[in-house]
């Protein structure tokens, strides 16, 4: 199995030296090392007075779940351009070194602060809210749909139960096991489905979420699907998509603000049918996120061994949290 490594200090140097010189620059360009992680490398790029942000991908082919698609996203940029919601999209290509391929983007720079969630998830709900309901109903805005959720969650589900967990019955595995079987339990109940359907960010960790003048703009859309709104939700209160940075859990407080933020803006009366598929989802959304970081993330990134995520500590008030939640979201229904 090949395994996606974060990029070394030397590639990160010579793809900072191939950013100043995309043609997209004419070659003449200053470039400023921002950020990396396991599947992009960013930079801050200025030309001609003006700053972009230079964006390539470093994940192996072999892996597409994190391997960027630089014309994927500049499709699905030009389309939510007019909505305000992430940054203006400019140009994509790749650069060709040490016998591998890097697609790159070139997307507006904004200048703004990392999401504080004590502070600015009522921003995020904001914008979610606009995304949701500005591409409500329009399956073309992106190739990649789940157009059953319920479906696609219990099959996820069974397929943890039935793969590698159930033959992890020990420690933090025992207790996924418990989280997995309620939440597929949950999912079999029947529960009337919504069937609201839009484009949904998937992907909404806290390096993806920049504040800016007071509202925020959502970045890195790789994983991008058209799907039910409630997925989005869930997302972004997760404490496996808060915690990705570091070891973040949303209060009760802070789940309350978030909500109401996102509900009040939404201005239809069908909230609360996506209110229902977001109490129905919670489970199964959450044990999907943490068997796939115990079963496939972790063991296949060793390098990343000593991440918070691998604390069994860690793992228990992760799932104690989605416990707490569940029963919030019940008490909200």
């Amino acid at each position: 199995m090949q395994v996606n490594k974060p990029p070394s200090e030397k590639l990160i140097r010579l793809l900072e030296a191939e950013s100043e010189k995309l043609p997209f620059f004419d070659g003449h360009a200053n470039a400023e090392f921002l950020r990396k992680g396991l599947a992009n490398v960013a930079y801050k790029v200025n030309f001609e007075n003006k700053d972009y942000l230079v964006k390539f991908a470093v994940g192996p082919a072999s892996k597409p779940t994190v391997y960027i698609q630089a014309s994927y996203e500049k499709a699905l940029a030009e389309k939510i351009l007019k909505l305000g919601v992430s940054p203006k999209f400019f140009s994509f290509g790749a650069v060709h070194m040490r016998g591998r391929k890097f697609p790159y983007n070139i997307q507006e720079y904004i200048s703004g602060k990392d999401l504080d969630y004590s502070k600015d998830l009522r921003k995020l709900a904001k914008v979610l809210s606009r995304l949701h309901l500005q591409t409500l109903n329009s399956p073309k805005v992106c190739d990649y749909r789940v157009l059953d959720p319920s479906n696609y969650l219990k099959k996820k589900a069974s397929d943890y139960l039935n793969g590698k967990l159930s033959k992890d019955t020990g420690g933090i595995g025992k207790r996924l096991q418990k989280t997995t079987k309620k939440a597929l339990e949950k999912l079999s109940r029947g529960a009337i489905d919504s069937k609201i359907l839009c484009l949904i960010h998937n992907d909404l960790t806290p390096e993806n979420i920049l504040v800016s003048k007071n509202r925020a703009y959502l970045i890195d859309w790789g994983w991008a699907m058209y799907s039910t709104p409630a997925f989005d939700l869930c997302n972004a209160l997760s404490p496996f998509t808060t915690s990705w940075n570091s070891k973040i859990i949303a209060t009760d407080r802070q789940v309350e603000g978030f909500l109401e933020a996102y509900f009040s803006n939404w201005k239809r009366p069908d909230g609360e049918k996506i209110m229902l598929d977001v109490e129905k989802y919670w489970l199964a959304y959450n044990s999907m996120l943490a068997n796939w970081i115990h079963i496939d993330f972790l063991p296949n990134y060793k390098v990343l061994g000593k991440m918070h995520f691998k604390e069994s500590s860690f793992m228990k008030n992760a799932l104690e949290a989605v416990e707490r939640i569940d029963l919030l979201l019940q008490k909200r229904k």
